[in-house]
């Protein structure tokens, strides 16, 4: 029960800008201005910021639906003190917990569902950057920049959720002041439109368009935060991760100058398909609108209320597949497993990584799979009329908990008899598998870094759990030196004396041939290189099964 209460804490100290004393300063300097625009500001210990500052026109009313419009020049003064609103969320209910967890696993829970709902309220206008830089960086001052692209599985999340002060102070404490950036993206059917009509529209990954966006205002406006618009790191978690790796991957692998390194956790390109694969989830979106498909279902989503929107939002389908980035033809022209395939990436400095237990938070509303039959019909869900892939899977992820996820548990952790066996396949097929592909991929071309995240084993049922490794980045801890030093000079390992850092040993690349990670352990030894041949036999069967399944 403890150690779960104080993982809470944990977690709600990564999300309130007021938990730190963000305020308004009269003695620091925190006005900036944005073409003949005042920007007022505020400062917390060793940072100053600027929050909600819009990088887009509003994409409401007739620019619904449509790629992001930059901003007119800005005119006038203007608040930065306070986050701006979310976008809209999708909402599908709250699932019933599986009965067998235990206290400490439900304590943990309910504060990791509070986390989420203290995000700032949600509205179509959404589309705002945040800044925090050091306290005393002026205009001019060329600071590196690190972009943080936040996750929530493409239908929700919000830059309200993280305050990247605690690395921004830590930057300064290491003597390599660095300026963070977080920005608002739209998700659900609002971001990512599916079908044949979106493709025709033009309208697809319009979320990952948002981003792109935003990277164009940081080009246009950093340097009067005191950044350097030539050393732009992109970094993000889950579907931020995924975010990135895209980012990397359109438009031919061209940068566009926009950004200049990446940091993933937990996300890299998945085998999505064309946007067509989207239709049924698109239709069941319009079955709570008036509005039928057909060409022009856009201009009739167009003259929806926001209330109406956010209705069909919570009515549509909400599986984890339906609102993700797909083929389009235009941000993504290929399906993204392809474009990394035949090394359509942006050559930049990559560092990616995982948890250890990836699908421990997935499974919590498929407690009824109870036996192997039950679990070879799950299994031909994800792969119908591949008998084969169903049998192989059977094999790869035995039903013994010992092998299951949370990983090195023995037989502790099991929820239900097959929870641990699905934990396992679920975060091999949706994480782990997918980065292994990109980075043994891309390593072949340009400096990689992988890491594998151990810690917080010994929370009851879900261990290394999806974003456990953002602590360690935002409380801040050893991962934030490493990712302030690759910000700092692209290398995580150049940058702070050892003295300084918690960053206490060397980080060796990665190569397809040398695939060297650095773990994060929980105990005495808190960091170790090790090897990225765990479950090889698994993840190669879940690459390739994957690669020639994405329908």
């Amino acid at each position: 029960m403890l150690f779960a209460a104080v993982l809470s804490s944990a977690l709600f100290g990564l999300s309130h800008a007021s938990d730190i004393g963000y305020h308004r300063s009269r003695d620091i300097q925190t006005q900036v201005v944005l073409d003949q625009g005042f920007f007022n500001g505020g400062s917390a210990g060793l940072t100053k910021f600027w929050l909600g500052i819009p990088y887009a026109k509003p994409p409401t009313g007739a620019l619904r639906y449509r790629a992001p419009q930059g901003n007119d020049p800005y005119n006038g003064t203007y608040s930065a003190t306070a986050y701006g609103p979310s976008c809209l969320q999708q909402s599908s209910g709250t699932a019933s917990l599986p009965s067998n967890l235990t206290m400490e696993a439900q304590l943990f829970l309910r504060s990791y569902a509070q986390n989420t709902a203290n995000m700032t309220k949600s509205n179509e206008d959404c589309l705002t950057v945040n800044v925090v830089t050091p306290l005393d960086v002026k205009p001019g001052t060329k600071l590196p920049v690190v972009v943080w692209i936040y996750g929530g599985g493409f239908t929700g999340g919000s830059s309200s959720t993280q305050n990247g002060s605690t690395i921004v102070q830590r930057s300064v404490e290491l003597n390599l002041p660095i300026i963070y950036v977080s920005l608002n993206y739209r998700t659900g059917a609002v971001g990512f439109p599916q079908g044949s009509e979106a493709r025709a529209a033009g309208v697809g990954n319009l979320g990952l368009r948002d981003q792109r966006q935003a990277l164009r205002w940081v080009q246009k406006y950093i340097e009067a935060f005191g950044g350097d618009k030539t050393k732009v790191t992109i970094w993000g978690q889950s579907a931020g991760a995924i975010s990135v790796s895209l980012q990397m991957l359109t438009n031919d692998g061209d940068t566009e100058d926009l950004f200049h390194a990446a940091w993933m956790h937990s996300g890299a390109p998945l085998p999505t398909g064309p946007i067509e694969n989207g239709q049924e989830a698109w239709l069941s979106y319009l079955y709570s609108t008036n509005c039928t498909d057909g060409p022009a279902v856009f201009d009739c989503l167009r003259t929806l209320s926001a209330a109406d929107i956010q209705t069909a939002m919570n009515n549509a389908s909400s599986a984890t597949s339906d609102w993700v980035p797909r083929e389009d033809g235009i941000f993504l022209t290929s399906p993204p497993e392809l474009l990394v395939s035949h090394g359509t990436v942006a050559k930049i400095p990559t560092v990616s990584g995982n948890v250890d237990d990836e699908g421990t938070l997935f499974i919590l509303g498929a407690d009824a799979i109870t036996t192997d039959e039950l679990f070879a019909y799950y299994l031909s869900t994800l792969f119908p009329d591949n008998e084969t892939a169903i049998e192989t899977l059977l094999e790869l992820y035995p039903s013994d908990p010992a092998a299951g996820a949370p990983f090195d548990t023995g037989s502790a952790n099991t929820v239900t008899p097959e929870w641990k066996r699905l934990a396992a396949l679920s975060g091999d097929l949706t994480f782990t598998a997918p980065r292994r592909f990109f980075v043994q991929t891309i390593s072949d071309s340009q400096d990689t870094w992988v890491f594998l995240s151990k810690r917080f084993k010994a929370l009851d049922d879900f261990g290394s759990y999806h974003a456990s490794d953002l602590l360690n980045v935002y409380g801040p801890g050893d991962m934030t030196d490493y990712l302030v030093r690759f910000v700092t000079n692209q290398d995580p390992n150049r940058g702070s004396s050892q003295s300084q850092t918690r960053a206490a040993i060397s980080w060796p690349k990665y190569t397809r041939e040398s695939p060297q990670i650095l773990e994060f352990l929980d105990g005495h030894v808190r960091l170790q290189v090790a090897q990225d041949t765990f479950r090889q036999a698994a993840l190669a069967y879940d690459i390739d099964v994957s690669m020639h399944n994405t329908a």
